[in-house]
């Protein structure tokens, strides 16, 4: 499927690996999400339930929720939970690794720019252990992160 996901009109951004014109980002990650949701909507297997951890500023949500599936956004940040409010989005407060949902509940868990940002490989592990016990048979964990191997040793 990622073959699929294009951001055309999107500027490229420059040569040096990890720099990024703030404005490109938005434009990028907006563009990005929104075709990728509907990629996502279009295909055979319905979707009835998507996690998003720490889902920021609701980058799926309103595309998921319209389409009939059950969203629920987890935020650790209380200012990105009380925004995500506004915009009408559930919303639990959570730390990770626990995920606040019961097994084999979630079709698709969505975890953008956010294994990164765990301290160390075995706590990334266990996060995936984690999702792994949610996700439904045949469900779906999106990943989508910065190119580790680009980063090197900066990653973790």
């Amino acid at each position: 499927m990622v073959d699929k996901i294009r951001t055309h009109g999107v500027p490229r951004p420059p040569a040096t690996v990890g720099w990024f014109l703030p404005t490109d980002y938005v434009i990028a990650r907006t563009r990005f999400r929104r075709r990728f949701a509907q990629l996502y909507l279009q295909g055979s297997d319905p979707i009835r339930s998507v996690l998003d951890l720490n889902a920021g500023t609701h980058g799926f949500g309103g595309e998921l929720k319209a389409s009939g599936s059950a969203y629920l956004a987890l935020e650790a940040n209380p200012q990105l939970r009380l925004e995500l409010a506004r915009q009408d989005v559930e919303a639990k407060t959570w730390v990770a690794p626990h995920l606040p949902v019961e097994n084999d509940t979630q079709d698709l868990v969505l975890a953008w720019a956010f294994l990164e940002h765990l301290p160390t490989w075995h706590a990334a592990l266990e996060q995936l252990s984690e999702i792994q016990r949610v996700l439904r048979p045949g469900g779906r964990l999106v990943v989508v992160a910065p190119n580790g191997l680009a980063m090197g040793r900066t990653f973790w």
